[in-house]
């Protein structure tokens, strides 16, 4: 039996604004598909980054493209997830996937943000990452 992510606060997408302000910063991603190594993906952070996997007939590929990570084969959704990122900190929302999303083994609800910290190992489908997000210093 599965278990659901709950908190204290619910987290809903109106409370992911944008700002003006963001610091220059990335989103490191530790990916491991079970078959080979680990990689690590490097993405200048966004408000708005979407994870999946490409297709034959994508019109458009998400900024997150897990295709070369077994994504078909793994059960990544072609629109899995979306991190959010409003200035303070960095969520995650399933977003209607077949296979699920979870945080810490946990399986999270569709079209519901929930807060990642430093760390937290999601699950997209049976792929793996291991989430950070790191300040870039900006050099005078």
């Amino acid at each position: 039996m599965a278990q659901t992510v709950t908190q204290s606060k619910r987290l809903h997408i109106e409370d992911v604004k944008p700002r003006s302000n963001l610091a220059p910063l990335r989103l490191v991603l530790r990916i491991c598909d079970g078959n080979d190594l680990a990689r690590i993906v490097s993405i200048p952070m966004q408000e708005k980054l979407v994870v999946g996997r490409s297709g034959q007939n994508s019109e458009r590929p998400p900024e997150i493209d897990l295709a070369a990570f077994h994504g078909l084969e793994n059960g990544v959704s072609r629109w899995h997830a979306r991190f959010a990122y409003n200035g303070e900190f960095l969520a995650i929302e399933d977003l209607n996937s077949t296979n699920g999303t979870r945080i810490n083994g946990f399986q999270i609800a569709p079209a519901r943000l929930y807060r990642l910290r430093n760390g937290d190992e999601i699950e997209i489908g049976r792929v793996r990452l291991t989430v950070s997000v790191v300040h870039i210093p900006v050099i005078a």
